[in-house]
């Protein structure tokens, strides 16, 4: 119980500090609606003399010590009105399974300050100070068709380590510019998905709603830390890395310190890749839940562990488990897992709900992951039913 009350009290006093620490907060958390208002050379600002707009080299030092208004400041992409490629440096990479965000396309990069390495390690690799991890949202008008020319640029996302602990700053596209965003988002979206026509605000987090994700428990401190960059995550072939295996590509490239080749990296399967059904759904819920339903997280309160790590047939992994503080909804459903029963199952039914006080994840969704829930539902209804009588 002290821990548990310890744990609060930091999450609380974390998101309300607004002038320092890592995950820089602010203390006004109203979301707003905001529409493309176009940014032009005539009235980019930054009152800031250490941001320098549309910079056409990385800026470290601005990096490790400023907070800027415009994401061009630090000279990240070459192309500053296009982040999904041409990153001054940067490490292009891809996940084996990755977060839902309402079928918005992702392009993830890597910036070492020069001369420093990444290490394998777990949780999630270990980054050397002055690391800079970008992703960039962008949403097509028609799922299937997707890259930079087919889609509207919604948001980049910066996490930044500094010598106090890693940083996130989010900024939004207005025109050709992105400008930095603490208070978060809606943006109307339409998006033609399998023949279906989806309107939804897709919304963008504010500071506090990325704290929420990304703090944990960790060497008895709470802070921040990536949540994408893991071993298993990392451990395929990928174009970005000329159709090699992006660890060993990376090592024989010098950015990935040498490791022993014998340790088996066990990787987390691919979204509908025919491979075993059990470990697509592992990584599924690994990267769409664990971070939050861990012993380190912040739903750690729910009892429900759903890291690859876990063992997917206990109750910690939500076999005939019941969830404290959540009614069963509309349905009255009582177990997280009911083997054998998607139908009679909390996790795959919470996952269709898109009510702010049903659904799961609770953050970075507005619409149904139809993939995702068909695949918890046949993976759920593959199980023996003797792995527990729950009623």
């Amino acid at each position: 119980m002290r821990v548990l009350l310890s744990w609060l009290i930091l999450a609380i006093l974390s998101a309300c500090d607004s002038t320092t620490g890592p995950l820089e907060n602010t203390n006004v958390q109203a979301e707003q609606s905001i529409t493309d208002i176009p940014v032009t050379e005539d009235n980019l600002q930054d009152n800031n003399p250490q941001c320098q707009i549309n910079a056409q080299q990385i800026q470290w030092q601005t990096l490790a010590t400023q907070n800027c208004q415009y994401l061009s400041s630090y000279g990240l992409f070459s192309d500053p009105q296009n982040p999904t490629s041409a990153a001054n440096n940067g490490i292009a990479y891809e996940l084996n399974s990755a977060l839902f965000s309402d079928y918005a396309s992702k392009y993830r990069f890597i910036f070492l300050p020069q001369g420093e390495q990444m290490t394998l390690a777990w949780p999630t690799m270990s980054f050397p100070i002055g690391t800079v991890l970008s992703k960039t949202f962008a949403m097509p008008t028609d799922s299937q068709l997707t890259g930079f020319s087919n889609e509207r640029l919604l948001e980049t996302r910066l996490l930044i380590l500094r010598e106090d602990g890693w940083h996130g700053l989010t900024y939004q596209w207005q025109g050709q510019q992105a400008q930095r965003l603490q208070v978060g988002a809606r943006i109307a979206i339409e998006l033609n998905h399998q023949d279906q026509l989806l309107r939804f605000d897709y919304q963008i987090p504010s500071e506090i709603d990325c704290i929420t994700c990304h703090q944990q428990f960790r060497d008895g401190q709470l802070a921040s830390h990536p949540i994408g960059p893991k071993p298993r995550l990392l451990n395929r072939a990928a174009t970005t890395s000329n159709n090699l295996n992006q660890l060993h590509y990376w090592q024989q490239q010098g950015y990935l310190r040498p490791y022993d080749k014998t340790i088996t990296i066990e990787p987390m399967a691919m979204l509908g890749n025919n491979v075993n059904l059990e470990l697509q759904a592992r990584g599924y819920l690994d990267i769409n839940c664990g971070h939050c339903h861990q012993a380190n997280g912040s739903g750690s309160v729910s009892g429900l562990r759903l890291t690859f790590a876990t063992d997917p047939h206990s109750h910690q992994y939500g076999i005939c488990k019941q969830p404290p503080g959540w009614d069963g909804g509309p349905l009255g459903l009582d177990f997280d897992i009911v083997p054998a029963n998607a139908d009679r199952s909390i996790i795959p039914y919470r996952m269709q709900l898109t009510d702010a006080k049903d659904k799961m994840p609770a953050l970075g969704r507005q619409v149904e992951d139809t993939e995702g829930v068909q695949l918890i539902k046949q993976w759920i209804n593959s199980l023996d039913p003797s792995l527990g009588n729950c009623y």
